[in-house]
């Protein structure tokens, strides 16, 4: 079934007379205003859903700027959603989801202000994303695929106006959010977020409960079988912990996660992630830059302002603002919760053994570079340190190959050299910026629509530059578009190694050392010394 079935199908009036051949041509099948999917009744600006249709709530929402949300979805008729316990619930062909965002009263008689309707459809092959714009009237919203920039009043906590820019996403970044491997997917509709009491939902059931009694939902397990996320705004709900996470959940999670846009940085924000490094604690970013602020670990116990995470979300600047695009607002009492959560973290959390760690280094002599190198091939396993290397929380294998095989971010580190000295490898990992390898340099590139970007130059033939990163992998960027460009570093960051125990780093040295300089080994003073 192509798109204009599924469409028709929605709507439903009768079958496709054609096939669609190419985007453009799939773009003329869509609905070209809201009124069209026939999602609510009466006075649009109502929104009353239309008996087929379904209102829902989700335990968190994500942060629009401040606008509210409300959730419709609309199922085929006779078909129902499969339940899943830790991912997406499974959709019918051609279920419409929409999420309209409005902002406060203080226009228009008392009348909130909406915004903009973000509807997901539901096709045979995929799900597609399309954002609805509504008119000044609020009469009707008309389908935007480049998406919009709208000057909208808001009411501010002292009761003043505030004026700000609310940005609608276009085509390319509904893809982008929702995204998951190489399919289009929608966020918030698992099992944690909809497992709630609303106000819709019967005396003693819940909306999930209601749901299968309907025959919308198959498969829903028994209510002590069903995770649920809290409420990030609401202490009844959860405890600050679990609070902050489902922040995280809500806002970052759809990007971080094994399979999302960004999960390349080895960050995973969902709510289920129980190992604390996985989800940032003591975790270094994988690749430094203007994002990073300067800081080592994305989350580092008891001190928020030093937490790279913190300093991204309550950052509005271009290259530094996770999510990065879709706000211009900073989301002060979400702010305030991660910042409790991080600092109510004891100092060691996170860490397996606090004793005999690396540590942060700041400084290195050529003295103390010497002595970690006679350590390490005293007392360090090559073995063991080809296997820190491979370690998922360190990313090396991301940015560096081995021999050839790996990443192309940062050198090959089996050709350090030459010229070759041991005490090179040291001083690469413990300080990266201080000296770094001819064609490893990052620059800092700003375009003319805002963006801020970083990577390894790999490209500039007067048309177009071409940078390289870990997370986007090869950006291209017309010359045309470069307003500003400057050197920022090594953009491995600082700090990798400060988790690991002493022993572990000198195993890592001796690898490195063996891979560049193999006679290294006969220098040992005896075979005893290297268990391997």
């Amino acid at each position: 079934m192509i798109l204009a079935c599924a469409v028709s199908s929605i709507l439903g009036q009768a079958g496709c007379s054609r096939r669609a051949d190419s985007e453009a041509d799939v773009f003329e099948t869509l609905p070209r205003s809201l009124t069209a999917l026939k999602l609510f009744e009466g006075k649009l600006e109502r929104l009353a859903p239309t008996r087929e249709v379904t209102q829902y709530e989700i335990n968190t929402t994500s942060f629009h700027d401040f606008a509210a949300s409300s959730f419709v979805m609309k199922l085929p008729r006779g078909l129902a959603i499969k339940y899943k316990s830790d991912e997406p619930f499974d959709f019918p062909v051609g279920t419409v989801l929409a999420q309209t965002l409005s902002y406060s009263p203080i226009q228009r008689g008392g009348a909130p202000r909406i915004v903009e309707t973000r509807v997901l459809l539901r096709r045979s092959d995929r799900w597609i994303g399309l954002p609805y714009v509504w008119n000044e009237d609020q009469t009707d919203a008309r389908l935007a695929l480049g998406g919009a920039r709208l000057a909208v009043s808001r009411m501010l906590p002292d009761g003043s106006v505030g004026q700000q820019l609310h940005i609608v996403p276009n085509f390319n970044d509904c893809k982008r959010c929702h995204r998951i491997g190489d399919i289009v997917t929608p966020i918030a509709v698992t099992a944690r977020q909809l497992n709630l009491a609303t106000f819709q939902s019967r005396a003693g059931n819940d909306q999930l409960a209601d749901w299968a009694r309907e025959g919308m939902l198959s498969g829903l397990p028994p209510s002590t079988r069903r995770p649920r996320l809290a409420r990030w705004n609401d202490p009844a709900t959860g405890e600050v912990d679990q609070r902050a996470r489902a922040w995280l959940e809500a806002n970052c999670a759809h990007c971080h996660n094994p399979r999302g846009m960004a999960s390349n940085s080895g960050l995973q924000l969902a709510a289920s992630i129980q190992v604390p490094s996985a989800y940032g604690v003591l975790k270094t970013p994988i690749a430094a830059g203007r994002g990073t602020g300067g800081l080592s670990f994305d989350i580092l116990p008891g001190q928020p302002n030093q937490s790279i995470l913190l300093h991204r979300v309550r950052s509005t600047e271009p290259g530094v603002v996770m999510p990065e695009f879709g706000r211009t607002q900073v989301d002060e009492a979400g702010v305030a919760l991660l910042s409790e959560w991080i600092a109510s973290m004891p100092a060691g959390f996170g860490a397996v053994d606090q004793s005999g760690l690396v540590g942060i280094v700041t400084d290195l002599s050529s003295d103390e570079a010497a002595a970690w190198v006679r350590e390490a091939l005293e007392h360090g396993s090559s073995d063991r340190g080809a296997q820190v290397l491979r370690r998922p929380e360190l990313n090396c294998t991301k940015c560096h190959a081995v021999s050839g095989h790996g990443g192309d971010i940062g050198p090959d580190l089996s050709k350090i050299g030459p010229p070759f000295h041991p005490e090179h490898i040291v001083e690469a990992i413990l300080l990266p910026s201080k000296t770094i390898k001819d064609g490893f340099r990052s620059i800092t590139v700003e375009t003319t629509s805002g963006l801020m970007l970083t990577g390894v130059q790999v490209q500039d033939d007067g048309r177009e530059v071409v940078l390289r990163d870990p997370v986007r992998g090869e950006t291209r960027i017309a010359k045309a578009d470069v307003v500003t460009s400057a050197e920022a570093g090594s953009l491995m960051p600082a700090q990798v190694v400060a988790t690991l125990k002493r022993e572990e780093f000198l195993d890592l040295v001796r690898y490195l050392i063996e891979l560049n300089q193999p006679s290294a080994a006969a220098e040992s003073p005896t075979p005893a010394a290297n268990p391997n």
